[in-house]
């Protein structure tokens, strides 16, 4: 087995512990709005971006694959990208299909 430098494994954690807390925050941030009717604003896309670059920059190759799992987890990644395949997939068929007027 070889060896990780330190300083790979350092910036590798540092990444992924932002990643955490971003994703951690707005999970607090959706609980906040639901159980106590407290406003705020979702971090979209920067837990889950910066998570899946971690974990695709992972010293450990067995956990490369695996990119995918912080933007799912990531409540404002998740709705982010489900928007925006909603309203690309919209846009397909409405652009394939014939106007009826």
């Amino acid at each position: 087995m070889r060896s990780i430098p330190w300083k790979v494994l350092l910036g590798w954690t540092c990444l992924l512990a932002f990643s955490l807390w971003a994703v951690i925050l707005n999970w607090s941030i959706i609980w906040l709005g639901m159980a106590r009717r407290r406003r705020g604003s979702l971090a979209p896309l920067v837990g889950g971006l910066v998570g899946a670059v971690a974990v695709r920059l992972s010293p450990w190759p067995q956990m490369r694959p695996w990119w995918w799992i912080p933007l799912v987890l990531d409540p404002g990644s998740l709705l982010m990208l489900s928007g925006a395949a909603w309203i690309l997939l919209s846009r397909l068929r409405g652009s394939s299909s014939t106007d009826r007027r």
